[in-house]
């Protein structure tokens, strides 16, 4: 190439277009449908003097890029290296610059965007992992409200009115409970609201009435928690536990003793170190607002079952157990308190961590 020549010295670039329509004009005269799409639809441009030789006194070659829409490129890829090699050989024989020609041309992608939904169209993009709705803190307090553990009564539907008595007699002793077809505001949408509540949860209680293993929703609920790793905790009203829960031993069940259910759950949650934490302290302070001897009363019955309690928490329950009317008042409170805490001062371990009596 030589260092003289300059991009406004050369004449042919300036004479492509020229000879792009004049080819038009012939490939559309011998039916070339492909040529003739090429150089009407191609977006020319040139490399100048990218070659140089000094036959006849020196010539300097071009370079044609023709860049070419994405559905015509697929028509020319296979043999684009031929379809280039003729077009070029056309091109020159159309140039007059003596001491001018062109080199080679070359095809390109055509530089258009890429539309942002394109592997979507495609219809090969795998299925993402399905995940569940992620909850706010404001979704959290709408779901749950302040109680601890969140328990989550998976159910038929058609076993709404026995869910939502456990879920009361749950809320004496502070947990929380989310009863789907009790808790779901109007507004909200179905599914959505379940996804958070199942994401938030901290055990899952599955309700064995009878046709709950026919049930999508509740085997959906119940692999959700296992796949979180949530225990699960199944009751008894019918139904034997199936399946991945069926390795746990159901607790019995009765509907027309719903505080029995809530005492029993209790029980077996203070089996798990893990709820145990989130337990106690709701306890403590449901002792201490006690208004009513039937709630202290449950709370006596579950921590009657626990061998070692924290003191501050000792010293809680018994402020309370001497200011509280409505739990020392308590026959059945009076009977077992004494001898509770006796027992755990007895222990003298000073201990920071619950434990459930074997």
């Amino acid at each position: 190439m030589s260092g003289e020549s300059t991009e406004e010295h050369f004449k042919l670039p300036k004479k492509l277009e020229k000879f792009l329509a004049i080819l038009s004009r012939r490939y559309k005269g011998q039916g070339n449908e492909t040529f003739l799409k090429i150089v009407v639809n191609a977006k020319p441009e040139v490399d100048v003097g990218v070659d140089y030789d000094n036959w006849n006194g020196g010539q300097s070659g071009h370079r044609v890029r023709l860049q070419v829409p994405e559905s015509l490129f697929h028509e020319v890829m296979e043999a684009k290296n031929d379809f280039a090699k003729a077009l070029c050989k056309d091109l020159n024989a159309l140039a007059e610059i003596p001491d001018e020609y062109f080199a080679e041309v070359v095809f390109t992608l055509d530089e258009e965007p890429v539309a942002a939904d394109w592997r979507e169209k495609s219809g090969a993009l795998l299925a993402a992992q399905p995940s569940l709705a992620k909850s706010s803190e404001s979704d959290d307090g709408r779901l749950w409200g302040t109680g601890r553990p969140r328990i989550f009564l998976s159910h038929r539907a058609e076993q709404k009115k026995t869910a939502t008595t456990v879920k009361e007699e749950l809320g004496k002793l502070g947990a929380a409970a989310f009863v789907a077809h009790e808790d779901i505001e109007p507004t909200k949408e179905w599914q959505t609201e379940i996804e958070r509540a199942l994401g938030s949860m901290d055990v899952l209680v599955a309700i064995l009435t009878t046709g709950f293993r026919e049930s999508h929703w509740t085997n959906q609920e119940i692999g959700v928690a296992i796949g979180r790793g949530v225990p699960v905790i199944s009751v008894r009203l019918g139904e034997d536990p199936v399946g991945f829960v069926g390795k746990h031993q159901a607790l019995p069940g009765d509907v027309e003793h719903p505080n029995r259910i809530a005492t029993a759950l209790f029980a077996r949650m203070l089996e798990n170190l893990g709820l145990v934490k989130q337990i106690l302290p709701a306890l403590v302070e449901r002792w201490e607002q006690s208004d009513n001897f039937s709630a202290s009363n449950q709370v006596m019955a579950v921590l009657k079952n626990l061998s070692a309690v924290p003191d501050a928490l000792i010293a809680r329950l018994e402020k309370a157990y001497q200011t509280n009317g409505q739990v020392h008042g308590s026959g059945f409170v009076r009977r077992e308190f004494p001898a509770f805490v006796a027992r755990m001062k007895a222990t003298g371990t000073n201990a920071s961590e619950p434990v459930r009596n074997a």
